[in-house]
């Protein structure tokens, strides 16, 4: 049994052989060979499984970006041919920078092609280079460290100027296997070989070898630590905001409706209506009353000309009286779902989406009840809403967040009522109904006839997460088929309706802000740690003599230790090593404690800035949202001064309405404004874009505040909700540099959320205010009803509305014409 194993052994080293080629080159050439043969012969079959891997997804998912993958990789094979060849040709060194041209390549084209996959590819080609480098290049050629920054460049520009769609690897399990497990492969080869060299090479190798580590793992601790606290901040961040323009949205939407229950019971209220239904059927017909009625259904109907489609007035047994659609009248609505709830609850009632039986169209209904003198329930006034008006409000909400944010409304089934994206989808659950489930809404003529339990989209990932909403508002998945990258999606319930408003975003635009600064950070931190270590190479290459002493202190630096210094007892190159080696762990721990001093203050402003748009989340009263902003701005930051200006009503004057300390307050108590376009402030609010002024005495447009002497520094943000601007907030310092980008991006963040914030405080106090009017009108309309006679009904209307509007006296004149006309 052993024989046939040497012979078999011999021969692959005869094989071997042949390949390289021997010649007259030395041993150590020829180990080299024979390793450049191993991981060719190693490497190519590797990629052809590979290629294989990828033209199988291809076939049996459809995924183009497996086709462009294999293409790549084809190409990887062509490029090994190249570096067999040029070494068949006795250049081994050049043969081997092409096979790291190559892998630098084919790492950084897969980069264009899947997303996701950035740091596998990242870590997957620099192992991969290092230990192409530790297998076949000579010790007075290992420059080919650069190739490592080269592959970082690569693969971060490759993420940012992608001209393809990539696939995101979250979507194919396959995928998320393969990257994985190729990228543990290639790393534990490269740890074992490195582990090698440290074992069998001379000193300088090892040396270089052991610099090479500590260059890789201080930047992969340092960027991952980075990375994983910039991601849980920016990801808090850009969740709360997806959760802003979803409850945005659904307010939106509860403001539609709880608007029109108010104006329909008011309406419901007048008397023209209870007068008409006090009559009897023969009376009614050819009556004054009647005609009143009917005057005053089309002057209601005007009110939305471009959606209502019908003003109605009902009787108790659904009879259609009087119609603004008149094709409507005398038909009986008795049977449907609207009318049912209307006539059990006696009260003012929003439908569900249905279908009208005569127009085929989809509307949305709400009535109220008419009552008598006596108080008890006449008959119903109906209005019909075309659901356009459903999807304008929610087509308006799109793109809050920026570019592809879409909103969607969906009933208590599901079902999609309104869509920013796709009206296609209209009236498709997320999930196939099931039977019983379809003929309840086909009978309640909430779907159409023609529905069947195949309707539907099949997005089970997306109809969990949005029966869990309550305890997790925010989660990943698909929101429409056929979708080759997740989404990020946030619920809000509406309060009028059980419908919820989902908001989504494509998970890599949502995430675009964590990728951007992750990538950064990785590419300066290595670019740094890279440039320390091409100066180790250079120093380890001129001085190789062994010193025990640096080996001692590359050991503590590589447990961590970076404050080792090497004592310097002479001024040979011995010494002039030592100070090299000493300056070089100086650099690297100033290094650490700079970029851990960034990542705390950084984290520290961040969790700040989300506390300050929680707290700013509870505030509806627009004079108490100013004054909490300016004061946790300034105290949160340590700023000199804030305030906040806002537009008045007419757009013409940027009005203070509030600022920290009693510089704030005599402004404020002085009326202090400015003109659009006057001084920084001004700048802001008309260009819609941050100005900056780290030093105000080189801005020459800055306009200086006696009140504020000490201002230093200024930057002003427009508090927009897109191209509407509503105000700026303004900040100050009271040292010269002391405002830089960094404070301008934490503070347009804040002005987003305060934007978000102030329109919500607005949007509801207008909307108490709708509500006290409608019901001062009512009860004044309750108590005219009340009275028996024309001039008691005028006195007790001059009497309420005078107490009303808080008049001392109030009149009514009446002008009285006889039957020739004459006053």
């Amino acid at each position: 049994m052993v024989k046939p194993i040497n012979s078999l052994f011999s021969r692959l080293d005869q094989f071997i052989d042949k390949i390289a080629g021997s010649g007259h080159a030395s041993l150590e050439q020829k180990q080299r060979l024979r390793r450049f043969v191993v991981v060719m012969l190693v490497g190519i079959p590797t990629i052809v499984l590979g290629i294989a891997f990828q033209l199988g997804l291809y076939f049996s998912t459809g995924i183009t970006q497996a086709l462009y993958a294999a293409i790549l990789l084809f190409m990887a094979i062509l490029f090994a041919g190249i570096a067999h060849f040029v070494n068949k040709a006795g250049r081994l060194r050049l043969a081997t920078l092409v096979l790291l041209t190559d892998v630098v390549l084919m790492s950084g084209s897969l980069a264009f092609v899947y997303s996701g996959a950035d740091y596998y590819l990242f870590f997957g080609g620099a192992f991969l280079v290092l230990l192409i480098g530790l297998l076949l290049m000579p010790v007075d050629w290992l420059w080919w460290q650069p190739f490592y920054l080269i592959l970082i460049g690569i693969i971060w520009l490759g993420g940012q100027t992608s001209f393809i769609e990539r696939f995101s690897i979250q979507s194919s399990l396959a995928l998320r296997i393969f990257f994985p497990v190729v990228t543990i492969a290639i790393g534990l080869t490269a740890v074992l070989e490195f582990m090698r060299h440290q074992l069998a090479g001379d000193i300088q190798t090892r040396l270089l070898t052991f610099v090479a580590a500590t260059a890789i793992i201080s930047a992969a601790t340092i960027s991952s630590i980075n990375g994983i606290l910039t991601q849980r901040a920016l990801t808090a961040s850009a969740e709360q905001a997806l959760v802003g323009a979803a409850t945005q949205t659904a307010t939106a939407v509860d403001t539609f409706i709880e608007t029109n229950l108010n104006l329909i019971n008011s309406h419901a209220g007048l008397g023209a209506f209870s007068d008409y239904m006090a009559l009897s059927p023969d009376e009614r017909q050819g009556s004054d009353t009647e005609r009143q009625a009917r005057n005053l259904l089309r002057q209601l109907a005007r009110l939305d000309v471009t959606y209502i489609s019908s003003y109605a007035l009902l009787d108790l047994d659904g009879n259609d009286l009087l119609d603004t659609n008149t094709s409507d009248v005398g038909t009986n609505e008795a049977g449907r779902a609207y009318f049912q709830d209307a006539l059990r609850l006696s009260q003012p009632h929003a439908s569900d989406f249905e279908i009208s039986p005569t127009s085929g169209g989809l509307n949305i209904y709400f009535s109220a009840p008419v009552r008598a003198v006596t108080g008890h329930v006449v008959g119903f006034v109906r209005v019909r809403y075309n659901v356009g008006i459903i999807q304008q409000i929610v087509y308006d909400n799109t793109g809050l967040l920026g570019d592809q944010s879409i909103p969607v409304l969906l009933d208590d089934y599901y079902i999609r009522l309104a869509e920013g994206l796709d009206n296609n989808l209209v009236l498709n659950p997320v999930v196939p109904l099931t039977q019983q489930e379809l003929d309840t809404l086909i009978a309640a003529q909430r779907l159409p006839s023609f529905a069947t339990i195949e309707s539907g989209t099949n997005l089970p990932a997306f109809a969990e997460g949005l029966r869990n909403a309550t305890e997790q508002p925010v989660f990943v998945s698909e929101t429409h088929p056929g979708e080759t990258t997740p989404d990020s999606v946030a619920v809000a319930p509406l309060s009028t309706k059980s419908w919820v408003v989902a908001f989504y975003q494509p998970q890599e635009v949502f995430l675009a802000p964590v990728q951007v600064q992750t990538r950064a950070t990785i590419f300066a931190t290595l670019l740094v740690v890279g440039g320390v270590l091409l100066i180790a190479v250079v120093v380890a290459r001129r001085f190789s003599r062994p010193i025990i002493e640096l080996t001692e202190a590359a050991e503590n630096i590589m447990a961590g230790n970076l404050d080792t210094k090497v004592e310097i007892t002479s001024q040979d190159e011995v010494g002039i090593l030592g100070s090299s080696f000493n300056a070089m762990t100086t650099q690297l721990s100033e290094l650490v404690g700079t970029l851990e001093h960034r990542v705390q203050q950084r984290t520290a402003a961040l969790e700040t800035s989300v506390e300050v748009g929680r707290r700013l989340s509870t505030i509806l009263d627009e004079a108490d949202l100013v004054r909490a902003v300016v004061e946790q701005v300034r105290d949160a930051f340590d700023y000199y001064h804030v305030h906040i200006y806002l537009f008045d009503e007419k757009q013409e004057k940027l009005r203070m309405a509030g600022g920290t300390g009693d510089a704030g307050q005599q402004m404020l108590d002085r009326g202090h404004s400015l003109n659009p376009g006057q001084g920084l402030v001004g700048k802001a609010a008309v260009s819609n874009t941050a100005v900056l002024v780290p030093d105000v005495e080189q801005a020459p447009d800055w306009l200086p505040n006696p009140l504020l002497p000490e201002t230093r520094a200024e930057v002003a943000v427009p508090i927009a909700l897109g191209e509407e601007v509503l105000g700026v907030l303004d900040v100050q310092h009271n040292l010269t540099d002391g405002l830089q980008e960094p404070d301008t991006e934490l503070l347009r963040s804040i002005a987003n959320q305060i934007a978000i914030t102030l329109r919500n405080a607005r949007l509801y106090q207008e909307t108490q205010q709708v509500a006290e009017q409608e019901a001062l009108i009512n009860a004044i309309s309750r108590k005219i009803l009340q009275t028996d006679n024309v001039n008691l009904a005028m006195q007790v209307a001059v009497r309420e509305l005078g107490q009303a509007v808080g008049a001392k006296q109030s009149r009514v004149y009446l002008k009285v014409r006889d039957g020739n006309g004459e006053k």
